[in-house]
């Protein structure tokens, strides 16, 4: 007997699974949204979307009721090292769905259950790869002519690793 018809304790009411169907679509953040990077998202280990960017997704793609897996690899130039990962999962009704992560990779576990469309998104956050520099390749120079003190190192991006060594985040 299918949702929405009638049975010997009357009308069912809900959605017909013979005229629903589960899916998936992953969408892709980048903090700065400005952020270069490039993303292939995949549905069961398939890349669904090339090279996302920020607001990229794979669309809905219609999968079967269970258990399947999203994630993401690098595209391009992209070095995954390069950035902190994280996924949010959602219903349409916006009901949190557990996603479990496999490993130290990009990619996750989730349950998609008979008619549930699951939007799950990645966000990746650039970390960079501090770069060292010594102050005798970097002349750190106040405004007034004598060298940088580090309240104006910091607000210039640069951190004090040890004494005459500062780290600068890779621009991008």
């Amino acid at each position: 007997m299918k949702a929405g018809g009638d049975n010997i304790w009357g009308k069912i009411d809900g959605p017909s699974c013979d005229t629903c169907s589960a899916s998936i679509n992953v969408i892709k953040e980048l903090e700065p949204q400005t952020d270069p990077g490039k993303f292939d998202l995949q549905i069961d280990g398939v890349t669904r979307k090339d090279g996302a960017g920020h607001g990229d997704s794979t669309g809905k793609v219609v999968v079967s009721v269970g258990d399947h897996t999203v994630g993401e690899t690098a595209s391009g130039d992209t070095d995954m090292d390069d950035y902190a990962f994280d996924i949010s999962c959602v219903d349409s009704k916006g009901n949190p769905v557990t996603a479990t992560q496999q490993s130290s990779d990009p990619t996750w576990t989730i349950y998609v259950g008979p008619c549930q469309d699951v939007i799950c998104t990645i966000t990746n956050e650039y970390a960079g790869t501090p770069t060292a520099v010594t102050l005798s390749t970097f002349a750190a120079r106040s405004s007034a002519g004598g060298w940088a003190s580090p309240l104006w190192l910091g607000f210039a991006g640069l951190t004090v690793l040890a004494a005459g060594f500062w780290a600068k985040r890779r621009s991008r």
